[in-house]
């Protein structure tokens, strides 16, 4: 089936706050979702699973804290950390700060990865990311004004889903990194007149969790229902 970039936004926005997410970072989880879409690489299933890890409260938010180089995120006892509330708190607390930050056993690493692109091109910055897992090759990416820089090969293990340590380090953004552009900040103007193609099995759980925002029928809920006085209040 084919859904639009709004409609991939605002679901997983509601999917984000159906899942017990704060505001803010449920907008955050419809845009890094239209932003991954929107350049080709839309990765539902990784989306959903996130999703899936906070209802179930196996992924959670975790503490900053010193580690004697610096600072970092560690997760809940018993819990992974979430992609969703690392990735752009975390990049928040770095821009700000100008220093080096380790995110441990974060659960989904595209996420926090896609989080520091966003970030890079808010906040004019260029971030390195480097991810760390118990099996497989290490990963590095730059985000540079929302580019994604980085060799092909050293991007595949984002896609995993394993928990994975992440550094991340602010640098200046004048110092153009080296790695070819692998996610533009801007994407091609006529991916939007096409709409995505998604799984209608996957969409349907993103679908499951926007629902929980829905308000249960009732008298209530239909003595304010329709349009006011008038029809533009």
């Amino acid at each position: 089936m084919i859904v639009t970039f709004n409609e991939i936004e605002v679901t997983f926005r509601k999917a984000a706050l159906g899942v017990g997410v704060p505001l803010g970072l449920a907008e955050d989880m419809g845009r890094m979702n239209h932003w991954l879409a929107a350049r080709g690489g839309m990765a539902m299933a990784s989306a959903v699973a996130l999703l899936d890890a906070l209802d179930s409260k196996e992924s959670g938010k975790g503490t900053l804290v010193p580690n004697g180089e610096g600072w970092e995120v560690v997760p809940e006892a018993g819990q992974r950390l979430s992609a969703l509330y690392a990735g752009g708190a975390s990049c928040d607390w770095l821009c700000a700060h100008n220093a080096t930050l380790w995110l441990k056993q974060v659960d989904f690493p595209l996420w926090v990865l896609i989080a520091t692109a966003l970030a890079s091109a808010d906040q004019k910055r260029q971030i390195r990311v480097r991810l760390s897992q118990d099996t497989g090759p290490q990963a590095q990416a730059i985000c540079s004004l929302g580019n994604i820089c980085s060799e092909g090969p050293m991007l595949r293990p984002f896609l995993n889903n394993a928990p994975g340590l992440i550094q991340l380090r602010p640098s200046r953004a004048e110092y153009l990194p080296s790695h070819p552009v692998s996610i533009p900040a801007r994407p091609d103007d006529a991916v939007f007149a096409k709409g995505v193609m998604v799984g209608e099995a996957l969409w349907e759980q993103v679908q499951h969790y926007a629902k929980r925002t829905l308000v249960p029928a009732s008298a209530s809920s239909r003595a304010g229902a329709g349009a006011g006085e008038i029809d533009t209040d």
